[in-house]
């Protein structure tokens, strides 16, 4: 009966011990906009335990990069955040989080471009706006726009697709157990019977030059006991004007042909004098041989891999513009 009267009594006194209030955490910002040229912006965070801030971005500082806090009344706490001058590339953007043991905060953190810096990220594709069908039939380029994702510099309203005999597969996928670099996963184009795909008036800064051209791509045909990768067989064509074309040499890392499995080509090249756009083409000179995923032109500041000769162009009709799916 004492025992128990002692333990009733413990009780009581738990009860009258005060507990701090419950965590809270939040910031007088969500998003924050800075100039080309960096800048040091104060945010203020209202907490009321210890928090700290994790951002992978390099051209973010913070400071301080975390507080220590004692539970009790939310409290207000400057964080300056400084992003580096100067942004001479793209537009940027990033999120960091300020975090307690128990909550999160997002804030995202945009930097403007100098205009009249020359853009590094002309144009990207990884044809996963909407996922196609993994199991025939398959959507045709016409017929469905879910591979439409492009996005860079180079993405105007003059951007124009060409093609025929490609098929949007989500089989097979770029960042599946066949593959050795971190494809994007979800469509990839698939190049049937004398197929051919071309991205045209991809939009030039006048001081591109320098282009890296980079593609995922995959030779797999059914039935065969080697399907090593055949650069002579999966030909890439380059124009500046759609009629004149010129082939251009890729590789992939170490220069190792994968056999079955997809892997990431380049393409280094530099135009000899300035042009507005770009054309892409791929046209395999098999069928259902060869897949295409990850498209990504960007520019280099200082001339890369061969000097284009215009005057070994051959000329080839592009075709029919492909238009969106109604």
């Amino acid at each position: 009966m004492a025992a128990s009267a002692v333990f009733a009594g413990a009780i009581a006194c738990n009860k009258d011990v005060e507990q701090p209030p419950m965590p809270e955490l939040s910031a007088n910002v969500s998003t924050l906009e800075i100039g080309m040229d960096g800048a040091t912006t104060p945010i203020t965070v209202y907490s009321n335990r210890s928090f700290s801030i994790e951002c992978d971005e390099n051209w973010l500082a913070f400071d301080p990069s975390s507080v220590e806090v004692e539970p009790g009344e939310v409290a207000e706490y400057t964080i300056n955040v400084t992003a580096l001058p100067t942004n001479v590339g793209d537009v940027r953007t990033s999120e960091f989080s300020i975090k307690t043991l128990t909550h999160h905060v997002e804030v995202t953190v945009t930097q403007e471009a100098d205009p009249d810096m020359m853009p590094l990220d002309i144009y990207a594709n990884d044809f996963d706006k909407e996922q196609g069908t993994s199991s025939s039939p398959w959507y045709h380029l016409d017929t469905f726009n879910g591979w439409r994702n492009e996005t860079g510099s180079g993405v105007t309203d003059g951007l124009t697709y060409y093609g025929s005999g490609v098929s949007i597969r989500a089989n097979s996928a770029s960042n599946g157990s066949h593959s050795v670099y971190e494809g994007s996963g979800s469509n990839n184009l698939f190049f049937g019977s004398g197929a051919n795909f071309a991205v045209g008036n991809i939009a030039l800064h006048q001081d591109h030059r320098g282009l890296i051209l980079t593609f995922g791509s995959e030779r797999y045909v059914y039935n065969e006991s080697d399907n090593t990768f055949n650069p002579d067989e999966f030909p890439v064509w380059i124009s500046v004007d759609g009629t004149n074309w010129v082939e251009v040499e890729y590789s992939f890392p170490g220069g190792v042909w994968q056999d079955g499995t997809w892997d990431l080509a380049t393409a280094k090249f530099t135009l000899p004098e300035q042009a507005s756009a770009l054309w892409i083409r791929f046209e395999p000179t098999i069928a259902s041989a060869y897949r295409l995923d990850d498209v990504t032109l960007m520019a280099s500041p200082e001339p890369v891999g061969e000097t284009i000769d215009w005057g070994s162009a051959t000329t080839i009709n592009p075709g029919t513009p492909i238009a969106p799916a109604e």
